[in-house]
């Protein structure tokens, strides 16, 4: 696909400069303001297609992608101007603003330089084009709280980001502190965040006067909230991403028909991802979808008023569990070092699964205690849930608790499994409940989506010798492109923590080859099929059985423990007295017998007597004509076999069944 480069024609390369002037770029470099040129703070950026868009990423001169948190990744602008002159792979230069530097940038979108008049003349500092000669970036010192983003507004940033620097000059002035203007224009860009009801802007139609809070409350408190919570926590069982956002859009919708409310909202939740802010109209059309979709809305009537709602556990185990997702998600898991000396990745991918297993069970069953969650989980069960071994789950657990991830509380009775105690920071995720009486049940609106408790992706387990199987590096792969919908390979390498060149020598060969996943160019995503083809990849890799038998043995181990202390009552008691000691006597004369085989053959080698025991030992009986037959090959003379037989004392006998074949069978045991 061809990107369109300034003046709208199809090309890679996008010079520095006006759109009407295609010179090189360093015909342009005298354009930008020197103070920025002296920051060592300038990547280089190419377009990158996402999802049939061309997105803007930020890379270094080695081709390798560059991020805004990582100071290495950056360079001088001498260096970053030089390597966009020498190669074509770029589209142009860009300037990271990071709390290390005083910069922050402005980007007002779809205006001309008149319709922004106002707002240059506020800033009254270094301006110019966006690469697209739609919008203006202005350039200012300034610093902000946070950044923010309002699709078709603009955005405004002071750290955590990158601008595109084109040269194209709107106003050429100095770089200027303007605090006082960039307060203006942040309030100017949220103006309608968390605004009383009567002074928020209209909704598309007659909707509600609810709080954000009040809408949690009602969506949590429902008879499905369960189901919401596990949506809202970025959870649940969806063929992808875009589908999971259109469902919690969905759900938001039927209490609130505020655009912003509902996009507001939905940035709160476990389901936010990078997609939202790199596709300007994405969100915008998710929650546009939901709203034109409703056939009810939600009413005030037969509601209790919810600013006397009284927060309940349940509600805070939920809150709880959310977070602990949200981290769970954003942890390094390849870099884990727990009790070791260094990190190593199979480690931590052992420890995700075990962690996930255990966050699982606290949304089930777990309770609130102070500002932790605490969940009861035995070891083996938790073992053939994270599909491990319990000596495997023992390390991981300490590993996790030098993490800092969880407390682990030896059980109190022998009878009990110990406790998980997981630090969940519950302060800031429940601060936008509310208190008060109690809440009265009410069905939630939206879809009726029966979300289960996890995520469906079962856990998968590490290669054994002389059995290759995907492993837990994989799950976590399956586990992101089930979050986020396809990606592309850079872009799942950064969100793994892999090399891209590792993904793609390593890892994605044997997702396709076991046709899991699919990739197009360079982005991968899950196939239509992908789940009937991992339970065929488990069965053919013998994870189903491994699990099978691991879930056997446990039971056992379960049932022999529980038992340890009863005698069932048909149990055969021993024998004692005289049928004790015919017993020992048939099992010495047994061995003797064998000592005395045994003896023959060291002493004479294989006889045709020593031959016939052996044979009959592993067969239990077998044809005459056939014995002869293997005796003959074996090298001995076949009509010493009969004779053999019956010195033995073994039992011959004619089968009808087998046309009257003579057969032999083994010697009967003596008894004395």
């Amino acid at each position: 696909m061809d990107l369109p480069d300034t003046n709208g024609s199809t090309g890679h390369r996008l010079p520095l400069g006006t759109p009407e002037d295609t010179g090189g770029a360093a015909g342009h470099a005298g354009h930008l303001p020197e103070d920025m040129k002296q920051d060592p703070s300038w990547v280089l950026w190419r377009y990158v297609e996402r999802d049939g868009k061309p997105t803007k990423e930020p890379y270094q001169a080695s081709r390798r992608r560059a991020k805004t948190d990582t100071p290495r990744t950056w360079t001088t602008f001498e260096k970053a101007l030089e390597a966009y002159e020498r190669d074509d792979f770029f589209n142009g230069v860009g300037f990271v603003f990071h709390e290390g530097n005083p910069y922050a940038g402005a980007d007002i979108d779809d205006v001309t330089e008149d319709q922004a008049e106002e707002w240059l003349d506020r800033f009254d500092s270094y301006a110019e084009m966006s690469p697209s000669g739609n919008g203006l970036h202005i350039i200012i010192k300034a610093d902000l709280r946070e950044g923010t983003n309002r699709r078709g507004l603009g955005e405004l940033y002071s750290s955590g980001r990158f601008f595109t620097m084109t040269g194209n000059v709107v106003r050429d002035l100095p770089v200027r502190d303007a605090q006082d203007a960039a307060e203006e224009y942040y309030a100017y860009l949220r103006k309608d965040d968390q605004k009383p009801p009567d002074q928020r802007a209209p909704a598309s139609f007659d909707s509600p006067d609810l709080e954000d809070s009040e809408i949690l409350r009602l969506l949590e408190d429902a008879t499905n909230g369960h189901e919401f919570a596990m949506i809202y926590a970025g959870l649940g069982d969806f063929p992808s991403g875009s589908e999971r956002d259109l469902s919690l859009a969905n759900r938001i919708a039927f209490y609130t028909q505020d655009a912003a409310q509902i996009e507001r909202i939905m940035r709160g939740s476990g389901c936010a991802r990078e997609k939202w802010d790199k596709h300007r109209t994405y969100l915008r059309d998710t929650v546009r979808k939901a709203i034109g979709g409703l056939t009810d809305t939600y009413s005030r009537g037969g509601v209790t008023n919810l600013c006397a709602v009284r927060r309940s556990k349940k509600s805070d185990l939920r809150a709880g569990v959310r977070e602990l997702v949200r981290r769970w998600w954003d942890y390094d898991w390849a870099r884990v070092v727990g009790t070791g000396k260094g990190p190593h990745w199979m480690r931590g991918h052992t420890c995700r699964d075990v962690m996930i297993v255990l966050i699982e069970a606290a949304a089930k069953h777990g309770r609130i205690v102070g500002e932790t969650i605490e969940v009861s989980l035995g070891r083996r069960k938790l073992a053939l849930r994270a599909a491990t071994s319990t000596r495997t789950v023992h390390k991981a657990i300490r590993h996790l608790e030098a993490e800092e991830w969880l407390e682990f509380r030896p059980p109190t009775s022998e009878n009990k499994p110990g406790v998980y105690v997981m630090r969940a920071t519950l302060h800031q995720v429940l601060s936008m409940s509310t208190r008060g009486g109690n809440l009265e049940e009410k069905e939630g609106g939206g879809e009726d989506l029966r979300a289960p408790s996890s995520t469906k992706v079962p856990r998968l387990r590490w290669s054994a010798p002389y059995v290759p199987r995907l492993g837990k590096h994989n799950c976590a792969i399956i586990d992101r492109l089930l979050r986020e919908g396809a990606m592309h390979v850079d872009e799942l390498a950064e969100a793994t923590n892999k090399r891209t060149r590792d993904l793609l020598r390593r890892n994605l060969p044997k997702l396709e080859a076991a046709g899991i996943v699919s990739r197009e160019d360079n982005t991968v995503g899950l196939t239509a099929d992908w789940r009937e083809a991992l339970e065929r990849k488990r069965e053919a890799d013998g994870e189903i059985e491994a699990e099978e038998r691991d879930r056997n043995k446990y039971r056992e181990q379960r049932e022999n423990y529980r038992n340890r202390d009863k005698t069932p009552a048909d149990e055969v008691p021993p024998l004692k007295g005289r049928e004790k000691m015919a017993e020992i006597l048939a099992e010495r004369m047994k061995e003797e017998e064998e000592q005395r085989i045994e003896h023959q053959r060291q002493k004479v080698g294989t006889t045709a007597e020593t031959f016939i025991y052996d044979k009959l030992k592993a067969l239990g009986r077998i044809r005459l004509e056939l014995l002869k037959d293997v005796y003959a090959d074996a090298g001995g003379d076949p009509r010493h076999v009969l004779s053999a037989a019956v010195r033995l004392g073994c039992r011959i006998e004619r089968l009808p069944e087998y046309g009257n074949e003579r057969f032999i069978y083994p010697p009967a045991e003596r008894v004395a």
